[in-house]
């Protein structure tokens, strides 16, 4: 009895000192096993303490490390699991439970690509090892959890994913693929990853079903992975997503649920015209709506439909070198948008509503040269409350909007004469080499032309159709003027610009357009007409009238035209006028009220032998007893020439009457006189030259014949009829009344005297005829002293009216 008792001590004592071995002593032998396992020999696992109950099989490991080179990359502070040994003993690892509570992970990211502490898992130092055919055997993970894990990425700057807890479970591993539920908590770069998702992966396909995700991004953290073009970009995004992604025979399918995308502070670079520009958003959110992706890998080609809305808050768009906006908006909303994806090169957008809220564009931060003596700071090209654009289609061809309406604050333009318009900004080509390009390309399409039978405005082209377009809302455009002798500012109110079927395709129907507007508190103009604003020729056909415009406000333009000043004045007109590939033609009755011009600025007439009569003094002579003038006058001009716009057109219209009308008036006044009096303009076209003709005779002639008779009561007649004229008339002896060498010039006292007197008896005779015969007052004639001219073929008398 003794001795069975001795024989079960004694065995109880072997299994008592191997389970305290198992479950106390095995960390060396494990730590052995384990480095002789790894793939490189630099590499160096240590593990402080394992714990095994061979009963139940559970496994626990504190402290383990492995280093490179001895530069330690992986710490695991605690190692739990449980086995199942039935499948053990099948060859099957099956952990009922598991968990890692603490440890790091470092990493290095290089040119080179990953490494942890210098060691690179894509390169094994055992070149030798040869692949061992895929085993049959299980990995299941029931409860797998990782706790209080940190994972830091050292690149230009260090990158930290502080992983709370990863749990895998139900997860099955082995030679056919991979399946299993992933859940985790997280963050990243200290913004939150979660993640609820279960993944299959097999030989044929591969599925991934995406619960929920939500995942932060600072754009900051991944500069280094941008392209050049954004390594600058800034911000924060914020992503929520649901999605099913499967993979099969080279085919991909992305179904996405409810998923949105927050982003904030956003700033992005951007080339215009080889000039960097960075646009700002600081709140941008996109919402998609139970869409579908499919993308086939060989061909490359992308199908399918995302249905999303969109809206961002505070959008700046600048340019940094000069601070100048380009563009900026407090609100963007996108409604019931639809992208349908075909392939890489057809790509359709849709959407019901795109509202754009509180806009400025183009505005420079600093005022040109040109401008510097006159404004000290220069206003936004435009500023609108709201743009509503409702129904749109957009794709690689065409853009179509059923309507956009415009509520515009201000338009306000500076116009010298350097540039038309000189508050647009992004206008300077500052590189040569996008200038040669530019040149070139010209040059090629110049040289391709002719090729094949496509219109040259076809090959390429996105062709625009608005079907109606709406700016109201007493929409102010304000011209600052500086190209006249005066700066001028022009306030123009849109009331209402209505504009149907606008269209930029070839042969397209003119766009039909209504506006009304005035010019001040108490002026008026309203057009109708067509217009086809994309073609180089332009047509256009406008019916209008303009009421009650205060001309004074146009004096500068008209003063460099004719020279005088509108002191006062008041336009109305009835317009009719087309354009026909470019030339204009038409008429306008003008009826201009209460005109007044000042004398001639900045030259003075000289008066000749000529009756000399300024545009004042001969409207001053055609208004009525109110200053009136009513005209209908033919226009004509070219649309592109630069000072066809309303002021352009208000100023013609105002000097072709004033000019037209004082011609008229001249040439009526002076009409029953045509036989020995011609009009004419002069000295651009600001004096009217009255001439009467010469009165020639022959040889030492004195007498009058018949002719000159017929001549003398022709003037007399003017005299009679128009009692505030006086005449003067002047004597000329001419080669004829000299004769042999006297015509050379060579005259003696005495001969000079009696030419002289030759040219006296002319003058007397046709003044007493005037006077004996007529009944003229003599105090209406003015005489002359006799004038040589042996230039001249005959002696004449020379006649001016004053």
């Amino acid at each position: 009895m003794i001795k069975k008792y001795k024989v079960i001590i004694g065995i109880s004592t072997v299994f008592a000192i191997l389970f305290a071995y198992l479950t106390l002593g095995t960390a060396g032998l494990v730590t052995y096993f384990v480095n002789k396992g790894l793939p490189n020999s630099a590499l160096i696992a240590d593990i402080k303490k394992v714990r095994l109950n061979p009963f139940t099989l559970s496994i626990n490991v504190e402290s383990v490390t492995l280093a490179h080179q001895s530069k330690q990359f992986l710490v695991i502070d605690e190692l739990a699991v449980d086995l199942q040994w039935r499948q053990l003993i099948k060859g099957n690892l099956v952990v009922e439970q598991g968990t890692v509570n603490g440890g790091t992970l470092s990493a290095q990211w290089s040119e080179n690509g990953l490494t942890f502490a210098g060691w690179d898992p894509t390169k094994s130092a055992d070149s030798d090892t040869e692949a061992k055919s895929a085993s049959e055997s299980n990995v299941m993970l029931n409860n797998m959890r990782i706790l209080a894990f940190n994972i830091d990425l050292a690149a230009n700057t260090v990158h930290q994913w502080q992983i709370a807890e990863l749990t895998l479970s139900n997860t099955l591993l082995n030679a056919k693929g991979v399946i299993g539920d992933v859940s985790l908590q997280s963050m990243l770069n200290n913004e939150e990853f979660a993640l609820i998702s279960s993944f299959k992966k097999t030989t044929e396909a591969v599925t991934l079903d995406i619960e929920t995700m939500k995942a932060g991004v600072n754009i900051d953290a991944l500069n280094q992975w941008l392209p050049e073009t954004y390594k600058t970009a800034k911000g924060k995004f914020n992503t929520e997503l649901s999605a099913k992604i499967t993979q099969e025979d080279e085919q991909w399918h992305i179904n996405l649920g409810k998923s949105s995308i927050k982003g904030s502070e956003l700033s992005l670079p951007i080339e215009v015209n080889k000039q960097p520009t960075i646009l700002k958003a600081n709140k941008f959110q996109l919402t998609l709506d139970d869409s579908s992706i499919k993308w086939e890998s060989p061909t490359q080609s992308l199908e399918g439909t995302l249905y999303s809305q969109a809206s961002i808050e505070q959008l700046l768009w600048r340019q940094p070198e000069s601070d100048d906006l380009i563009f900026s908006l407090e609100a963007l909303n996108l409604q019931g948008s639809e992208i349908k994806l075909a392939d890489p090169e057809n790509i359709q957008l849709t959407f019901q509503n795109l509202l754009l809220s509180d806009g400025k564009v183009s505005q420079k931060s600093k005022v040109p040269e040109t401008l510097s003596k006159n404004i000290v700071e220069l206003k936004p090209l435009l500023t609108f409350h709201q743009i509503d654009f409702s129904n749109a289609a957009i794709d690689q061809s065409r853009v179509t909007f059923e309507e956009i309406v415009a509520k515009v604050d201000k338009v306000t333009l500076y116009k010298t004469k350097t540039n038309a318009i000189e508050n647009l900004v992004l206008t300077n080509q500052k590189n040569e080499d996008n200038e040669k390009s530019i040149t070139a390309e010209k040059e090629t399409i110049v040289q391709t032309e002719g090729d094949d039978n496509t219109p040259e405005n076809d090959k390429g082209a996105i062709a625009l159709t608005i079907n109606k377009l709406d700016i109201s809302g007493d929409s102010h455009v304000i011209l600052h003027d500086f190209t006249a002798s005066e700066p001028v500012i022009q306030d123009i109110v849109l009331e209402t610009l209505v504009v149907h079927d606008i269209s930029s395709e070839k042969n397209a129907k003119p766009a039909r357009f209504e506006l009304l507007g005035h010019l001040d508190k108490r002026s008026m103009v309203k057009m109708e007409g067509e217009i086809t604003p994309f073609e180089p020729a332009k047509t256009l056909k406008i019916k209008g009238e303009m009421k009650t415009v205060n001309l004074t406000q146009f004096s500068p333009y008209v003063v460099d035209i004719i020279g005088h000043k509108i002191k006062q004045g008041q336009l109305n007109a009835i317009i009719n006028l087309t354009v026909d590939n470019n030339d204009i033609s038409g008429k306008v009755a003008t009826n201009i009220k209460a005109i007044a011009l000042s004398p001639h600025i900045g030259q003075t007439h000289k008066v000749t032998s000529n009756h000399l009569v300024p545009l004042n003094v001969a409207i001053g002579q055609l208004t009525d007893s109110k200053g009136n003038i009513t005209i209908d006058i033919p226009l004509t001009g070219h649309f592109d020439d630069p000072n066809f716009g309303l002021s352009g057109f208000v100023s013609l219209i105002t000097t072709k009457a004033l000019k037209r009308g004082a011609r008229n008036y001249l040439m009526q006044t002076f009409v029953p006189y045509s036989n020995i009096i011609s009009v004419a303009m002069m000295a651009g076209d600001s004096l009217f030259a009255i001439n009467v003709d010469d009165l020639n005779y022959s040889a030492k002639q004195v007498p009058l014949a018949d002719k000159q008779q017929k001549f003398a009561d022709d003037v007399a007649k003017i005299l009679t009829d128009k009692d505030h004229i006086q005449m003067t008339v002047c004597p000329v002896i001419g080669k004829a009344d000299v004769q042999g060498e006297q015509r050379k010039g060579n005259l003696s006292p005495q001969q000079l005297a009696e030419v002289r007197q030759l040219g006296q008896q002319r003058l007397e005779t046709f003044i007493d005829y005037l006077v004996d015969e007529k009944q003229v007052s003599h105090d209406r004639i003015v005489s002359c002293s006799t004038e040589i001219d042996l230039n001249s073929a005959l002696g004449k008398l020379t006649f001016s009216l004053d």
